[in-house]
Protein backbone atom coordinates (compact mmCIF):
# COMPACT_ATOMS: atom_id res chain seq x y z
CA UNK A 1 0.00 0.00 0.00
CA UNK A 2 1.34 3.71 -0.83
CA UNK A 3 0.35 6.74 0.52
CA UNK A 4 0.73 9.31 3.16
CA UNK A 5 -2.02 8.64 5.42
CA UNK A 6 -5.30 10.13 5.84
CA UNK A 7 -4.77 12.97 3.53
CA UNK A 8 -4.61 11.60 0.02
CA UNK A 9 -5.85 7.90 0.75
CA UNK A 10 -3.83 4.23 -0.31
CA UNK A 11 -3.99 2.47 -3.39
CA UNK A 12 -4.17 -1.25 -2.57
CA UNK A 13 -2.60 -3.52 -5.39
CA UNK A 14 -2.49 -7.41 -6.18
CA UNK A 15 0.62 -8.61 -8.17
CA UNK A 16 2.00 -4.78 -8.41
CA UNK A 17 -1.52 -3.61 -10.28
CA UNK A 18 -4.03 -1.15 -8.64
CA UNK A 19 -7.34 -2.94 -7.64
CA UNK A 20 -8.61 -0.83 -5.50
CA UNK A 21 -8.31 2.97 -3.94
CA UNK A 22 -9.34 3.86 0.08
CA UNK A 23 -9.48 7.81 0.04
CA UNK A 24 -11.00 10.16 2.37
CA UNK A 25 -14.82 11.29 1.39
CA UNK A 26 -15.00 14.15 -0.87
CA UNK A 27 -17.87 16.11 0.84
CA UNK A 28 -20.72 15.49 3.03
CA UNK A 29 -23.71 14.25 1.62
CA UNK A 30 -26.74 16.73 1.57
CA UNK A 31 -29.35 14.69 3.16
CA UNK A 32 -32.20 17.27 1.76
CA UNK A 33 -31.19 17.19 -1.95
CA UNK A 34 -31.31 13.33 -1.99
CA UNK A 35 -34.37 13.20 -0.30
CA UNK A 36 -35.87 15.76 -3.02
CA UNK A 37 -34.19 13.64 -6.08
CA UNK A 38 -35.95 10.68 -4.41
CA UNK A 39 -39.18 12.61 -4.17
CA UNK A 40 -38.84 13.71 -7.76
CA UNK A 41 -38.26 9.91 -8.81
CA UNK A 42 -41.21 8.49 -6.66
CA UNK A 43 -43.15 11.34 -8.30
CA UNK A 44 -42.34 10.66 -11.99
CA UNK A 45 -43.35 6.91 -11.41
CA UNK A 46 -46.58 7.13 -10.36
CA UNK A 47 -46.90 9.67 -13.62
CA UNK A 48 -45.91 6.36 -16.23
CA UNK A 49 -49.26 4.48 -17.69
CA UNK A 50 -48.73 1.29 -18.59
CA UNK A 51 -51.57 0.96 -21.09
CA UNK A 52 -53.89 -1.16 -18.72
CA UNK A 53 -51.67 -3.41 -18.59
CA UNK A 54 -49.97 -5.34 -15.60
CA UNK A 55 -45.87 -5.03 -15.15
CA UNK A 56 -45.70 -9.01 -15.60
CA UNK A 57 -47.56 -8.49 -19.17
CA UNK A 58 -45.32 -6.28 -20.24
CA UNK A 59 -42.42 -8.33 -19.23
CA UNK A 60 -43.64 -11.25 -21.12
CA UNK A 61 -44.64 -9.49 -23.75
CA UNK A 62 -40.94 -8.29 -24.43
CA UNK A 63 -39.97 -12.04 -24.57
CA UNK A 64 -41.99 -12.85 -27.28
Amino acid sequence: MAGDGARSGFVITRSGQPVAELRPVEKAVDRKRVQLAVAGLLRSRKGTPLGGLSLRQLINEGRK
